[in-house]
């Protein structure tokens, strides 16, 4: 949807907007329409969701096909899931239905529902939806260059929420080399690109090369305007600066991010509670449980109450709280979050590197209430995924190798013990190598 400041129509069309459609002098005028639907998108690339989403409504409603196709596009952003479901329905068979046909417009309405379908969790219907994208706008002549690098980097996203990590960082690389490769590649698909590499370096341990992509980022885009990017690019920083140990810069960056979307999408939305969990776990690493259980339960509430009860946020959510529990030694509280978070995680995706994690959080609680035997299970059964398959080693892995390894030793299971220490020191030399060594970009 993004364009440029060509969408700044004037004074009549923006008076226009403010009455209702049946008000306006020969509303069906099409060139109206289209004028409508342009102030739309520019209300949309500053953030203004809402605004946008009038607009749209409007010239959808006077006949403009790309109207319905920015308005599911919208909804979506506001987090109102059900309904842009519907309207990206209607917008994809209004294009398929289109005379001649056109697979870049086509791929722009597959490629938008991926979107939604990944923002819903469903990421199998959303992987199938942005391949046929991409295979569409690699065909088209007609497509823009930059749209088969934004679908590359969506296929990127999906690929690590289903733990396919090394897939992953090969697409988000792909997609910042076919961008790069873009004489006038729009500000917001690079930036999008590069906070996902960005986070990527992050999880590998590379915190300089994750660090210059995400200010990279930051700095592409406009103080004015792509409020919710800006705010994606501060929250991984924030990230960066927490595992540099970095914790007031962390929780000033933090808290910069919430400024922004609170402005900009309000406290109910997704990208709000998203970077509030940020915060809750910098304030939870300066030693305030209390104000991190608060900020992980504001969460929680805003996640149930937009993205549903099943979904993976909400799953994460109680982790989070069960984890902040432990702190403040709740235990039985921190094992009812933890066993609810599991039991939503095995549903979702059984064995996922998530589901480790969580099992390892869980371990660690038994430890502190004396239950060693229990804790050895579930940290053999965390230890087993994390160190299988495709998935590089990060820093938590190590952490919970070294308490594995501890367990083991307590239970007499030595040359067990040794292995898991080595894996776990392996690790953290690569880690510690990585940040000594990375190689910045320009």
């Amino acid at each position: 949807m993004r364009t440029r400041g060509a969408y700044l129509c004037g004074i009549l069309a923006l008076a226009m907007t403010s009455a209702p459609a049946g008000d306006i002098p020969g509303a069906r005028d099409a060139d109206l329409a289209r004028q409508l639907n342009n102030l739309g998108v520019f209300r949309f690339d500053r953030g203004e969701y809402g605004q946008a989403e009038t607009l749209f409504r409007k010239a959808a409603a006077m006949g403009e096909g790309d109207a319905v196709l920015n308005l599911a596009a919208a909804l979506r952003a506001e987090a109102h899931y059900d309904e842009a479901e519907t309207t990206y329905t209607r917008a994809l068979a209004l294009r398929e239905a289109e005379s001649p046909a056109s697979p870049a417009r086509v791929a722009s309405a597959l490629y938008g529902f991926a979107l939604l379908y990944r923002d819903m969790a469903q990421l199998a219907e959303a992987e199938k939806l942005a391949r046929r994208a991409l295979e569409l706008r690699e065909t088209a002549e007609e497509g823009e260059g930059s749209d088969s690098a934004e679908t590359l980097n969506l296929l990127g996203t999906l690929a690590q929420a289903q733990d396919r990590t090394a897939e992953a960082e090969a697409l988000f690389e792909k997609a910042l080399q076919a961008a790069e490769g873009v004489p006038r590649v729009d500000a917001a698909t690079m930036a999008d690109i590069l906070i996902n590499v960005g986070n990527a370096a992050r999880w590998r341990g590379d915190l300089g090369l994750a660090e210059t992509d995400l200010q990279r980022a930051l700095d592409l885009l406009d103080e004015d305007g792509d409020a919710v990017h800006r705010a994606a690019a501060l929250n991984g920083l924030a990230l960066v600066e927490r595992a540099r140990g970095d914790l007031k810069e962390a929780r000033r960056t933090g808290k910069r991010g919430l400024v922004i979307l609170r402005a900009a999408v309000g406290t109910q939305h997704p990208d709000y509670s998203a970077m509030l969990s940020t915060v809750a776990l910098i304030e939870q690493d300066s030693h305030d449980s209390k104000e991190a259980r608060r900020c992980y339960e504001e969460a929680l509430e805003i996640d149930r109450n937009t993205l549903g009860p099943e979904h993976p946020r909400v799953a994460a959510d109680l982790n989070n709280l069960g984890a902040t529990a432990t702190r403040q030694g709740d235990y039985a509280a921190a094992e009812s979050y933890f066993r609810q978070a599991l039991q939503m995680e095995e549903r979702r995706h059984a064995g996922s590197a998530e589901w480790a994690y969580w099992t390892a959080n869980l371990a660690a609680l038994y430890v502190r209430e004396k239950r060693e035997a229990e804790a050895l299970g579930l940290y053999r059964q965390a230890a087993r995924i994390l160190c299988s398959g495709d998935r590089p080693a990060d820093m938590r892995t190590a952490a919970i190798l070294g308490e594995y390894a501890k367990l083991l030793r307590a239970a007499g299971a030595f040359a067990e013990a040794e292995e898991a220490e080595a894996r776990a020191m392996r690790i953290r030399v690569s880690y510690t190598l990585a940040n000594q060594a990375c190689v910045r970009r320009g």
